[in-house]
């Protein structure tokens, strides 16, 4: 997927712009503040319906303002040459794809995906099992065409057995159906997950080996018991869980583990190598989406440069360069590594205007 064209009206300090990005490496330069991180936020936007800094639309909306606009047109690999859109005002949003009003916004971000690395990125090392689950669960999505489904039936059995367990129902037999949809959703989900790790390792550690010498492994963990039933499992836990009021353990508490030599990443990387560590990982999860859909998705990087050194910026760029990914970077100063012009385009953002450098 290319983008071909983007405007955006009454974003944040985007009053109204629209630019023409490369096909590959593009570079957003201008200071804290200019502008930069919204145009990011609004391409994010036009694919999730969400903004990643707020959950607020006021605080994306311009002051003064009704509402907001991110128009795209795409160069698609399933869908041709597209345009697609998205509204937002206080309490509305339509999203619209070649002119079809999009019901669900699944649907627009399966249309249009993205990835985003920023910031709170390396949470995924640093964080909780909930950050790594979010992440991988939006992964799955993408790659999966049946995931969303089978992760939303696994849900509601969830959900259902933590309500007797929460009002203490004290008999077994109520829970057994329950239980049987949470097993079969469950292996599909855990065997998809499992497969889609190993993919993505297999695309990760040519590159990861050539900075760090040694390979990496993501793995799934789960503090069940091995060689134990799924349905043992459940009628073990059963008293524990009555007592506690809600299910301990099963799928939807399964945790990612990133290791190198047996050893936790997050405990055995500097801050430069999580940053660079975190865009190897989804740039070689964009070549799995791509291998397995055949549509290449966007690679938001905001702030690239931060907490990388020199040599780890090259190696990300030529990283980048290598692959047929389309890109957008931003940073408070202009890249003055050699890069193959051709394959880079150069923006200069200031007080929420656009102008592309000749």
């Amino acid at each position: 997927m290319q983008m071909d064209w983007l405007q955006i009206k009454q974003f944040r300090n985007l009053a109204s712009i629209e630019f023409s990005p490369g096909p590959r490496l593009n570079f957003f330069i201008g200071r804290n503040a200019s502008g930069k991180t919204a145009i990011l936020e609004a391409i994010y936007l036009l694919s999730r319906g969400k903004s990643f800094r707020t959950p607020r639309i006021h605080d994306v909306i311009q002051h003064d303002q009704k509402g907001l606009l991110v128009f795209s047109r795409i160069k698609h690999e399933r869908d041709g040459e597209i345009s697609t859109g998205i509204e937002k005002s206080y309490g509305q949003t339509t999203i619209k794809y070649n002119g079809n009003k999009i019901k669900t916004v699944s649907e627009q971000s399966r249309g249009v995906p993205v990835i985003l690395i920023n910031q709170d990125s390396q949470l995924l090392l640093t964080g909780g099992p909930r950050e790594r689950r979010h992440w991988l669960d939006w992964a799955m999505f993408h790659v999966e065409p049946e995931y969303l489904d089978v992760w939303k039936a696994y849900m509601k059995a969830l959900r259902q057995r933590n309500m007797l367990l929460k009002r203490g129902v004290n008999k077994r037999e109520l829970y057994r159906a329950w239980e049987q949809a949470m097993i079969e959703s469950g292996r599909y989900l855990v065997e998809k997950r499992s497969m889609f790790l190993a993919l993505l390792v297999e695309a990760l550690n040519p590159t990861a080996q050539q900075v760090f010498l040694n390979q990496v492994s993501v793995i799934l963990s789960s503090d069940w018991p091995e060689n134990v039933q799924e349905s043992d499992k459940y009628s073990q836990s059963w008293g524990a869980d009555l007592k506690n009021g809600y299910t301990r353990q099963g799928a939807h508490n399964i945790d990612v583990r990133f290791l190198i030599n047996e050893k936790s990443l997050a405990g055995f990387f500097s801050r430069g190598q999580t940053k660079l560590f975190i865009c190897l990982l989804m740039i070689a999860q964009a070549k799995v989406l791509t291998e397995k859909t055949g549509v290449k998705p966007l690679l938001l990087l905001d702030d690239y440069k931060a907490e990388l050194d020199e040599p780890a910026c090259v190696f990300l760029l030529e990283t980048l360069s290598a692959g047929e990914t389309q890109a957008l970077l931003t940073n408070t100063e202009e890249q003055n590594t050699i890069l193959n012009k051709e394959l880079q385009k150069t923006f200069h953002v200031e007080q929420g205007r656009i102008r592309a450098k000749e």
